[in-house]
């Protein structure tokens, strides 16, 4: 979003950026849920990239490529088991744990549950 509201390369989508803002501004208001916004997130990542690409070409510092690609992709090795349920229920929960944030849970029936609802939901199903 940062992207749209200040690059100058961005400029002529600008209006991405302030719509975000008051769309934003409008699910806080009207505690709208935290997933509502997340089919415009894949074009803010893009946007980020654009500038992020930018910067690198403008610094000249070649070996920051291969070292944003790697702390991206250590990010999600590290990451997960956050958003797929690839470990079993015990070694999740320790995993939960250590982590250095709470994983939010986006319905009020799951406040008190140990695993998240898409975690929780999918538990006990046949695997194919």
């Amino acid at each position: 979003m940062l992207a749209f509201l200040f690059s100058a390369r961005l400029k002529r989508y600008r209006f991405l950026g302030w719509c975000y803002l008051a769309t934003f501004t409008v699910f806080v208001v009207l505690k709208g849920k935290n997933y509502y916004l997340g089919p415009i997130y894949p074009v803010y990542l893009a946007a980020g990239a654009v500038v992020i690409e930018n910067l690198i070409a403008r610094s000249r510092q070649v070996w920051l490529k291969p070292a944003l690609v790697t702390l991206i992709l250590a990010a999600g090795v590290w990451l997960a088991p956050v958003v797929m349920p690839i470990l079993p229920v015990e070694q999740f929960i320790s995993y939960m744990a250590k982590l250095p944030f709470e994983v939010p849970r986006s319905e009020h029936s799951h406040m008190r549950a140990i695993l998240p609802p898409h975690f929780a939901d999918q538990f006990g199903w046949r695997r194919w």
